[in-house]
């Protein structure tokens, strides 16, 4: 996610966004930017001469490199690439003092005997080689905590023998998606079912609000870049779709509480329809 400044009040926010978060003022377009073949100096992109030297304005569209058009990168690709995007252990530190009890990281312990062992193990978290595996630039997104006081310790959440999320360990162990971020949309709102939650929002519109502000501050924070939004659930993917589609990329996959045998997680790609749909692995519950 690209941050610019906002020439109103000066608060950060996204490049994509039509307004201001902060302030509601509109967000103006940021101007690009060319650097100089002759003295090295970068310079706004609607001047036609470098200020330093004088040079003639070169832009990206003159150059032999980009004469060909560009293939677009796979996602799968992309994804490998942006797991060199780390996070500082200030970063990880930060992250945990402020979220910690309402999000985590897509790291587990191994399974062992059963399918939910050592699900709440969470001294992963204090291994130096976790930090290399965690990736800020994929986010997957729950609707809100089921349950109240469920989540004790820093990035308890989706990392207990309660419910389903044994089921996401599974799905993505040994796939581009482990070390993504984790998080729920809607804050402090206990509630388990999601039904419920959607019809609540209805009705009171400023929570939704609030909380797609909290979020969008949250990416900021954990030094998110462009990141990859990915949903559980239909309400989740609806929430999201309607307030930020046109700020992120975002894509859908079936909740993790879903009980069909035949439940499957993906390694995703993109299609031209925007549906993730290559399916790497089935999990059985």
């Amino acid at each position: 996610m690209a941050l610019t400044e906002c020439v109103e009040c000066g608060g950060k926010v996204s490049t994509r966004a039509e307004v201001c978060i902060h302030c509601g003022s509109p967000v103006e377009p940021p101007t690009p930017q060319i650097n100089c073949p002759d003295c090295g100096e970068d310079f706004a992109g609607s001047l036609a001469a470098c200020p330093a030297c004088g040079g003639p304005a070169v832009g990206p569209e003159s150059s032999e490199e980009l004469s060909e058009p560009l293939e677009a990168e796979p996602f799968s690709s992309r994804y490998e690439t942006e797991r060199n995007a780390l996070i500082t252990r200030e970063q990880f530190e930060f992250t945990k003092s402020k979220y910690g009890l309402q999000a985590s990281w897509a790291v587990w312990a191994d399974e062992g005997d059963t399918p939910k062992s050592n699900m709440g193990d969470l001294s992963i978290f204090e291994r130096d080689e976790t930090l290399s595996k965690l990736n800020p630039n994929i986010v997957l997104v729950a609707l809100n905590v089921s349950l109240d006081g469920v989540v004790l310790k820093p990035f308890q959440n989706f990392h207990g023998k309660i419910g389903g999320a044994y089921k996401i360990r599974y799905a993505l162990k040994d796939t581009s998606l482990w070390g993504a971020y984790m998080t729920d949309v809607i804050k402090d709102f206990p509630e388990k079912e999601s039904g419920k939650v959607a019809s609540y929002l209805r009705e009171n519109r400023e929570l939704e609000e609030k909380n797609i502000q909290r979020f969008r501050q949250e990416l900021i924070d954990i030094g998110a870049t462009d990141p990859i939004l990915i949903a559980f659930g239909n309400e989740t993917y609806d929430i999201l779709q309607k307030n930020l589609r046109d700020e992120f990329q975002i894509f859908k996959v079936t909740h993790y509480s879903h009980s069909h045998y035949d439940l499957i997680m993906w390694e995703p790609t993109i299609t031209v329809d925007d549906q993730i749909v290559q399916r790497d692995k089935q999990v059985l519950v």
